[in-house]
């Protein structure tokens, strides 16, 4: 069971993000607010960060560019769940290990996001 961050400020997306991802066993934190992520994120290390871009007060690439910025966070792989095009191509898609556009297909973003686990743990094991 991974640990799922899920910063989305749609209560809609936040509660069918919530919903998939339990449903396979997964355990959820759910934030709408960027500040209140990077406070959470001050104390807690999870196994996945699901960031929308557009967030309130701070911006899910900010908070990318601070994560990938500190050592505890180097296994935690980034999701970045956005509507809008333009940061597709942006040089901050980069901070992502894996970038969608809205609309998502939810059960296929967690498969998605166990894939990038599974690889995770593939290279933790010895050869």
């Amino acid at each position: 069971m991974a640990k799922i961050l899920i910063v989305e400020d749609s209560d809609d997306l936040q509660f069918i993000f919530s919903w998939v991802f339990r449903s396979k066993g997964h355990s959820i934190e759910s934030i709408q607010d960027g500040q209140e992520a990077m406070d959470y994120l001050a104390y807690y290390t999870p196994d996945v960060l699901l960031l929308d871009i557009n967030l309130p007060n701070v911006s899910g690439l900010q908070i990318a560019h601070w994560v990938r910025q500190q050592t505890r966070f180097d296994d935690t792989k980034i999701i970045f769940v956005t509507g809008n095009q333009m940061y597709q191509s942006s040089p901050d898609a980069e901070l992502a290990d894996l970038f969608l556009l809205k609309p998502v297909d939810a059960p296929m973003l967690v498969q998605m996001a166990d894939r990038l686990l599974s690889r995770r743990e593939a290279k933790r094991q010895p050869a």
